[in-house]
């Protein structure tokens, strides 16, 4: 992310780093990029809602639980976002589907116990 007075430059685009080493990229599970999507979400007037979804989970008594909400409703261990509609976030970057973000949240959690206590 970019900010010049009133002029804010976002992308989701990695090689933007290589250009600019200070600019900050939202990846799903950022303050920043909850921000955009539900400003997003907004000033569709709700376009996004049924087309988007967050995909989360978390590991309770020993137990990986993985659920899907409209936005960033409960806390998780590791979220991202998903759609079945195409839904793109730049012309060349599109979110995956729903079913392989739920196997890649499994596989996150699955690997949880390499990431040390929480």
């Amino acid at each position: 992310m970019f900010a010049d007075s009133n002029e804010v430059l976002v992308s989701f685009d990695p090689e933007v780093l290589e250009w600019y080493s200070s600019v900050v990229i939202p990846l799903p599970q950022h303050e920043l990029f909850e921000y955009l999507l539900n400003e997003l979400m907004e000033e569709l007037g709700g376009i996004t809602e049924d087309e988007v979804v967050r995909v989360a989970g978390r590991i309770q008594n020993e137990e990986s639980q993985v659920w899907m909400e409209s936005m960033a409703i409960s806390e998780a261990q590791v979220a991202t976002y998903a759609t079945e509609t195409g839904r793109r976030l730049t012309l060349d970057v599109s979110l995956p589907s729903e079913q392989s973000v739920v196997e890649n949240v499994r596989r996150w959690l699955e690997n949880a116990e390499d990431w040390g206590s929480d």
